[in-house]
């Protein structure tokens, strides 16, 4: 039942969406509602429960699955309850109800073939977000959809093997497939080589487009790739897979950091940023050990949260100071204390900096790959400074003395959720305990490792 909810309300609320489409305010808070509504019902069903069995498919949601979706429905909620004080196009809504279903499906269903289409179209769908109310983003929005196009026939062809996972784990699977596999992983994450059609989302994009097409997308397809491997709990190195994922893990890494130091507007240091971070993720995923895969899935959420917490940002420098650049956030603070504040605690979070939640993983990643390669470990170290500085860079222009000449001022509801994803990440990572979906092993590795 929990699954036809999860998957089916967002659907059938698109025609009330669409007819409230002329009333913003009402249209998000319906939006609001169905993905609080889902998250809470997948939060409160934690146990497994037995799947349905539909013309001969097995639907149904596991506790890694579930969890991932509601903590996407968490996110999706946040963003969407910003959009009453920043509005966006009237149909967003409706989308972002469709999208929702379609990686919903993607989750329940446990056939790798059709849960793959759903996951396809619903990545088109999420596309569409990018050009509403921003017509001079058509070219960009194209490029996007030629590669999202990518992932259809590489589902295709590393369906086979997320359908058997015994030969996975006896090594006899055909390397095609599981190089199809990593190439699904590294185009829809939007890592390098690949990375250069997420770029114009979080440069020009609204924050919705940013959290449904970097962080929500990306949380969904790293559950349906870890349902399928039965990730954590059966920890290994695949072969040509984990090399795959290792090597543009560790690209993206060291060219996100590196990229980061460039960029003069906030909107672009988050893209390096992010891309940098999602880069840490793989590292951990391609290392294999149980300890990097738990901590790899658990620095994935911390990311969510630290991206969709800069995002709101983003849109409230964008409409209400008019531009990222440091020209118009300087003395921001006076103007947005909220959302400054709470983009700073996020912002750390992304650079790895010590006592905030994204610390702990990372540390635990750079150790595993230090025992592996230690020139690989300096590396990454070394580029993580990257991001650090230039948010630190736009942190010193928004605190700054001189004041931005403006009279529009942050809507509070938006400065609230900046500064409560901030916090969060910040009492996170003082007191890792607090976290309630943290694998025990890592717990235990984390705590030792502070």
């Amino acid at each position: 039942m929990i699954v036809l909810v999860a998957a089916g309300l967002p659907l059938l609320m698109v025609p009330a969406a669409l007819a409230l489409r002329r009333v913003s305010a009402a249209a998000a808070a319906l939006a609001t509602l169905v993905a609080l509504v889902v998250a809470g019902a997948l939060a409160a069903s934690q146990a497994q429960a037995a799947p349905l069995v539909i013309l001969g498919r097995s639907i149904g949601l596991t506790p890694l699955t579930g969890g991932a979706f509601a903590f996407s429905c968490a996110l999706l909620a946040m963003v969407v309850l910003h959009t009453v004080a920043v509005p966006v196009d009237h149909t967003a809504y409706a989308l972002m109800l469709v999208a929702m279903a379609l990686f919903g499906g993607t989750l329940a269903i446990r056939n790798p073939a059709i849960g793959g289409m759903l996951l396809e179209i619903g990545a088109i769908v999420a596309t569409l977000l990018m050009v509403l109310r921003r017509g001079d983003l058509a070219m960009e929005g194209m490029r996007s959809l030629v590669v999202v196009g990518l992932l259809l026939p590489l589902i295709l062809m590393a369906s086979g093997v997320l359908g058997t996972r015994t030969s996975i784990v006896v090594g006899e699977s055909p390397p095609s497939g599981l190089l199809a596999l990593a190439g699904m992983l590294v185009v829809a994450l939007g890592l390098v080589p690949f990375h250069v059609w997420l770029m114009p989302v979080y440069r020009r994009g609204p924050g919705l487009s940013i959290v449904m097409l970097t962080v929500v997308m990306g949380i969904v397809v790293l559950a349906f790739a870890a349902s399928a491997l039965g990730w954590p709990e059966l920890p290994q190195r695949i072969g040509v897979f984990s090399t795959v994922l290792l090597v543009a893990g560790l690209a993206s890494a060291i060219l996100g950091g590196l990229g980061a130091l460039g960029q003069r507007t906030f909107g672009r240091v988050l893209a390096f940023g992010a891309l940098a971070d999602m880069g840490e993720v793989l590292v951990g995923l391609g290392l294999g050990g149980p300890t990097d895969m738990a901590a790899a899935l658990l620095h994935a959420v911390y990311r969510g949260l630290g991206v969709t917490a800069a995002a709101i940002a983003l849109d409230v420098f964008r409409e209400r100071l008019g531009g990222d650049d440091e020209h118009h956030l300087r003395g921001a603070l006076r103007k947005a204390p909220l959302t400054v504040l709470g983009m700073s605690l996020a912002a750390f979070s992304l650079s790895g900096l010590p006592l905030m939640a994204g610390f702990g993983t990372r540390l635990l990643i750079y150790t595993s790959l230090a025992q592996e390669n230690p020139t690989w470990a300096v590396l990454a170290v070394v580029a993580s400074v990257g991001p650090l500085w230039a948010f630190g860079r736009a942190m010193r222009a928004a605190f700054a003395p001189l004041r931005y000449q403006g009279e529009e001022r942050e809507p509070r509801i938006s400065g609230g959720l900046v500064l409560f994803v901030g916090l969060l990440l910040l009492m996170w990572g003082v007191f890792p305990q607090a976290v309630p979906f943290a694998p025990i092993e890592w717990l235990s590795a984390h705590l030792g490792g502070m």
